[in-house]
């Protein structure tokens, strides 16, 4: 039964550190030679556990950002009665 648990954490990790290899070195903007960059490639397939659900929670807020109310102003309210 462990063994089942160990066989998809690291399937899991593999799957989150391609895509996240794949997002740093489509990447124009960071520098391939920065090691925080490759260490947070590393730590956040490591960590999935962790970082799956933080990132679904922030895509989610994106997506569901409601924009604020603005007044529509009507041409009848523009114009000097």
């Amino acid at each position: 039964m462990q063994a089942h648990f160990t066989t998809l954490y690291f399937t899991i990790a593999l799957v989150v550190f391609c895509i996240l290899l794949s997002a740093f070195w489509f990447d124009r903007s960071t520098p391939k030679t920065d090691k925080v960059s490759w260490a947070l490639v590393f730590l956040g397939a490591a960590f999935w556990f962790v970082v799956l659900p933080l990132s679904g929670i922030e895509i989610s807020r994106k997506f569901l950002k409601i924009k604020p109310h603005t007044p529509n102003r009507s041409k009848s309210n523009s114009h000097a009665s």
